[in-house]
């Protein structure tokens, strides 16, 4: 779990590096997990990459074999919860403004202080 949790932390903070504004999280967190992680782990993924975050789960199902948690959730570059869906089947509409990333970033600029010279991230599509 932890280790899932580290990769996906560099995955968002590479993107977020790279200029995406928004990162989108299909899941599937259960009864037990979802209630525990998966508003916390959407919230800090979206500062940590200073993008919105869209986590996207299945309806619940009570008969399924899996029972997922739902809440399907988007998230500010601040990581306020702007929208969560219920357990049901739906849709859920989040406004996602532009500006607002490029706000974050330059209050908080953690792209821009990094320290270039004394590391690189490989990117092992290109070799």
């Amino acid at each position: 779990f932890l280790r899932k949790q580290w990769y996906q932390r560099r995955v968002a903070i590479t993107a977020g590096d790279r200029g995406a504004h928004v990162i989108v999280y299909p899941s599937v967190y259960n009864m037990v997990t979802g209630p525990l992680y998966w508003e916390l782990l959407c919230r800090a993924r979206a500062v940590d990459a200073q993008v919105y975050v869209v986590g996207v789960e299945p309806a619940r199902d009570p008969t399924a074999g899996y029972v997922s948690w739902a809440h399907t959730l988007g998230v500010s570059p601040t990581g306020e919860v702007i929208v969560e869906g219920g357990e049901e089947e739906g849709v859920v509409y989040v406004e996602l403004e532009k500006g607002v990333v490029e706000g974050v970033r330059a209050s908080i600029p953690t792209f821009t202080q990094k320290r270039r010279d004394l590391y690189e991230v490989v990117d092992v599509a290109k070799r």
